[in-house]
């Protein structure tokens, strides 16, 4: 049986992420394409360089905030469109994408004593350091 999987936040400078903002809930995407090389030489025909992409990682998420100041600071960023550095980890053996990202789609729901969430689409900005979950 596989082991469950959830989305930390954790944002801060890279390398020493310390707030954790929010646990996530939701999709990650790998939207890298190919860098095509097209021209004459190749008589119009489609070709992809070898090893060439333009990578982005995504994640469309329900952000379940565990800290008010990460909220607010969620918040600043995307009314902004500033980048933020932050450090995304799973449930799934230490597996997690570190760099700069930005935010989009933001959708506050306000539960009554309950939990403050936010959903929103987190994008790498940058190609973010990848760790490969351990195998146990």
């Amino acid at each position: 049986m596989a082991n469950g999987n959830t989305y930390l936040l954790k944002v801060g400078s890279t390398g020493s992420e310390e707030e954790l903002v929010g646990q996530m809930d939701g999709t990650m995407t790998d939207a890298s394409v190919l860098v095509a090389n097209t021209n004459k030489s190749t008589g119009g025909a489609i070709t992809y360089i070898d090893g060439a992409f333009a990578q982005q990682i995504t994640f469309a998420v329900t952000l379940t905030m565990l800290s008010d100041n990460g909220q607010a600071e969620m918040k600043g960023k995307m009314a902004t469109g500033a980048d933020f550095s932050a450090k995304i980890e799973t449930g799934i053996d230490g597996e997690s994408w570190e760099g700069n990202w930005k935010a989009t789609g933001r959708s506050d729901t306000a539960a009554m004593n309950g939990d403050s969430t936010m959903a929103i689409t987190i994008m790498s900005n940058g190609a973010p350091t990848y760790t490969a979950p351990t195998t146990p």
